[in-house]
C-alpha cells in the first residue's frame, strides 16, 4: 500500500487508539481495502504497509490479527533482532518470533530474543500452534512471566487438569537445612534448628544468586 493508503487502512484497524476493531479481525483483505476505501486487485491475500518504527506513531507496529501486515526493511540482521525486540515490547513479548534462514548460528542469535516460541523455517500461524512443528497442538499460547502469564507453553488439556497429591513425610526437614553456612549453629544450640529470620536470610541469599544468574 501507498503510505496514504496505509494510514486510511490504519483508520479502519483500530479504535480508542491502539485497541483492535473487532469487525475486522480475520477479515479478507479485499473486505478491509473495501471498508477503508482502497482499491485493491481481486484475489488479494494480504495489505502490506511500510513502517518506519515503532509505537504511536506507527499504528502498523501493534497487535492486528487480521491480513494486514507491516513492512520493515533493516540493513542487516542486526538491525534485525534490535527491531524484533521492539516490536516484541510494543506489544507481544514472550509469545512467539518466526525466522527464515539457513543459517543455524543466526536462528540461535534470534532464540536469545524475549520469548518463548522461536520458529525456524515455517509459517509463524501454523508453527505456534503446533501444526508444522513439534510444538504441542493449541490455540491458546502462554507467554511466561515475560508477557504475564502463568506458563510458557501451549495450553493443553494437560493443564486443565485437576490433581490431587497425597505426600508423605520422607525426611526430616530439620536434617536438610539450607545451603548457608552463617545458618548453621548461629544460635549456638545442637539441635539444627532455624529461626523465621535466619530462613528469611537463606531465602534472600538464593533471590540474589537467582538475579545474579539472570543479568549473567
Amino acid at each position: 500500500m501507498t503510505a496514504a493508503e496505509t494510514s486510511q487502512v490504519a483508520k479502519k484497524l483500530f479504535v480508542r487508539g491502539h485497541a483492535m476493531n473487532a469487525k475486522l479481525v480475520g477479515r479478507a483483505a479485499t473486505v478491509i481495502a473495501e471498508t477503508a476505501g482502497i482499491a485493491v486487485p481481486p484475489g488479494t491475500k494480504v495489505l502490506l504497509g511500510e513502517q518506519q518504527g515503532v509505537g504511536p506513531e506507527y499504528p502498523l507496529s501493534y497487535e492486528k490479527l487480521t491480513t494486514v501486515l507491516a513492512f520493515y526493511t533493516v540493513k542487516d540482521w542486526h538491525e534485525a533482532c534490535e527491531l524484533c525486540i521492539k516490536l516484541l515490547k510494543n506489544g507481544g513479548i514472550g509469545h512467539t518470533l518466526s525466522i527464515h534462514t539457513e543459517n543455524p548460528e543466526m536462528a540461535m542469535r534470534f532464540a536469545e530474543k524475549p520469548v518463548f516460541r522461536i520458529l525456524v523455517n515455517t509459517a509463524s500461524t501454523q508453527g505456534g500452534v503446533g501444526a508444522s512443528t513439534g510444538l504441542a497442538p493449541a490455540f491458546t499460547l502462554g507467554c511466561g512471566t515475560w508477557g504475564g502469564s502463568a506458563t510458557s507453553d501451549n495450553v493443553t488439556p494437560r493443564h486443565l487438569i485437576n490433581i490431587k497429591r497425597v505426600a508423605y513425610g520422607i525426611k526430616d526437614f530439620t536434617e536438610n537445612t539450607a545451603p548457608s553456612h552463617s545458618v548453621c549453629g548461629a544460635q549456638g544450640g545442637s539441635t539444627g534448628a532455624i529461626s523465621e529470620d535466619q530462613l528469611m536470610n537463606v531465602v534472600n541469599e538464593v533471590i540474589s544468586l537467582l538475579k545474579r544468574r539472570g543479568d549473567n
